[in-house]
């Protein structure tokens, strides 16, 4: 009686591993996009003050911006996050 439970055990334990691992894989990514988010918004507003400012955007974004386009009419900076990178566009302060 006592080997059918622990071979009951053990089967259960093989069959609810992948399932755990696919549970911790989703919420890496998932805290991995939370973060690229955070860095998506801190980089939208140093790039909106450094061209209030009249500096450089890709200087004031230096490493923490993947991609950064500088449009007449917008900013678009792009960061890096796990599955796809994150994209925001910024108008630009019109002086």
């Amino acid at each position: 009686m006592i080997r059918h439970r622990s071979g009951q055990a053990i089967v259960e334990v093989l069959i609810l591993t992948p399932v755990l691992v696919v549970l911790v894989a989703a919420f890496a990514v998932v805290v991995g996009r939370v973060a690229a988010t955070a860095r998506l918004e801190s980089a939208a507003q140093l790039a909106l003050a450094a061209d209030a400012a009249g500096e450089p955007v890709q200087a004031a974004l230096r490493g923490r911006a993947k991609i950064v386009v500088v449009e007449p009419q917008r900013l678009v900076i792009t960061v890096a996050a796990p599955l796809k990178d994150l994209t925001t566009t910024v108008p630009r302060l019109v002086r």
